[in-house]
């Protein structure tokens, strides 16, 4: 017996009768490593996974139960549902119970999955070859990891939903190592394909930052300017975004949290210029245009599934414009319903030029390369720490002079809204140590007063 499409065990766990949710989540995806200067590992793999969701009614209401599993026949997916519904059936009523969203349907709904292969590294592992042979000649090691992935969602509800939506995603890191691996730096691409990515502008930025740690500056910790390239700077504006949750702020209990009770919404953050939004129609950072929920928590909802996703400003021109709400928590805070878009972009409205010109017109900072171990300390200031990482160098008279010690930071993302001082044009990023769950995001350099270095770290 062959195994079942992707649409049709969609199909097949809707069909039965009662209030049901499946997600059939396809991911396809090929990969290299490298190692000192040498190709090491490739591989390449399909996963299937499917998720059921169970609607009962329950004394006061409504309840669901979820189960996950990899399904190899059709019947199988009557034992998910089943489990499903016990679980369902054991469970109080759901507080963000409602009415499944209204029908909608692709016109590619029985498509197959869209699959990865070798071809989409294009021209890469000549492109890599070639640096590696550079590298060679000039004494760099070079280490990485590139991916090419397509994944792909089917969602059916009972109600008639059948929503299907493709997303591929191209990712690429590289360090580099020189002087016995005394000197260490890294560089990070995303894009839709690797046509997007350019090898020959990441090792120049490595090069660069290698040449750069020739010299060596002491810089005490305490508050200094700090110019954040557009990775680091997604790395702290994606746990702001994180953060924007709107029963958190309605609860009293988060930097978005209005003194007195209620959020912060309609607030102005900062008299700087800077939006922040997502948007699932962006023709180089888009994503799904509807809601994806295989659980519900404080974020997304399950009976929201299918829910249409449209741009969406969280900030807006300084001023806090919305937060992550379901159907539900927008009912309860008083705000509009906006979902999780799963892409971010910040823009300053008077920012210009490249990470190379903001350095130029920049008198004093130390210009951070990339961030790591980011954990929050303190929820209601949303106050960070973190690492620096792989290149913190002093710029002085608009040049860098020299690379400076990696620092332990603390500081807020929120509060650093009011401290931006410039910034440059918003360009695609891949952030650090947040690429893995959230790729698809576009950032400006950022200068910002008054960063917070609060001790010399040992890490490299």
């Amino acid at each position: 017996m062959s195994r079942p499409l992707p649409h049709e065990i969609a199909e097949r766990a809707v069909g039965g009768g009662g209030d049901r949710v499946a997600i059939v989540t396809v991911e396809s995806g090929v990969n290299l490593r490298w190692a000192s200067g040498t190709l090491t590992t490739n591989g390449a793999a399909t996963t299937t996974s499917t998720t059921v969701i169970a609607i009962e009614d329950v004394e006061a209401g409504q309840a669901f139960g979820t189960r996950s599993g990899t399904v190899l026949s059709l019947a199988e997916i009557d034992d998910l549902l089943e489990a499903a519904a016990a679980i369902a059936d054991s469970s109080a009523a759901a507080e963000d119970a409602g009415v499944l969203p209204e029908s909608e349907v692709s016109l590619d709904w029985d498509a197959a999955a869209v699959e990865a292969s070798s071809q989409d590294f294009g021209a890469l592992t000549q492109e890599l070859g070639e640096l590696f042979r550079r590298g060679r000649a000039d004494g760099i090691e070079h280490f990485g990891y590139a991916e090419f992935s397509n994944t792909t969602w089917y969602l059916a509800t009972s109600n008639g939903t059948r929503l299907r939506f493709a997303l591929p995603a191209a990712r690429f890191e590289m360090t580099a190592k020189s002087h016995n691996r005394s000197r260490s730096t890294w560089v990070g691409q995303g894009g839709r394909s690797f046509d997007a990515i350019d090898v020959g502008a990441a090792e120049a930025m490595l090069r660069r930052q290698l040449a750069w740690q020739a010299n060596t500056v002491e810089l005490a910790p305490g508050r200094h300017p700090a110019l954040l390239t557009p990775s680091a700077a997604s790395d702290l504006f994606i746990d702001l975004l994180w953060s924007s949750i709107a029963r958190e702020a309605h609860d009293g209990s988060s930097a978005f949290s209005k003194a007195g009770g209620g959020t912060r919404v309609g607030e102005r953050l900062t008299a700087v210029p800077i939006t922040l939004f997502s948007d699932p129609a962006d023709p180089d950072l888009g994503c799904a245009p509807f809601l994806v929920a295989p659980g519900s928590s404080v974020v997304t909802s399950v009976f929201d599934n299918g829910l249409p996703l449209h741009r969406t400003e969280w900030i807006s021109n300084g001023t806090l414009a919305a937060l992550l709400t379901t159907r539900y928590t927008a009912g309860l805070t008083g705000l509009a319903n906006t979902p999780f878009v799963d892409n971010a972009t910040l823009v300053h409205a008077d920012g210009h030029g490249s990470l190379e010109d903001v350095i130029a017109r920049t008198d004093d900072g130390v210009l951070l390369n990339s961030l790591w171990y980011i954990r929050e300390v303190d929820p209601q200031r949303m106050l960070l720490t973190g690492l620096t990482r792989d290149g913190a160098y002093q710029v002085r008279d608009g040049e860098v002079i020299g690379a400076v010690s990696n620092f332990r930071f603390n500081d807020s993302p929120v509060e650093m809204l009011a401290r931006v001082t410039d910034a440059g044009s918003t360009v695609r990023t891949l952030p650090r140590e947040l690429g893995d769950y959230f790729p698809r995001v576009a950032m400006p350099p950022l200068l910002v007063s008054d960063f917070n270095f609060s001790t010399v770290s040992q890490a490299s």
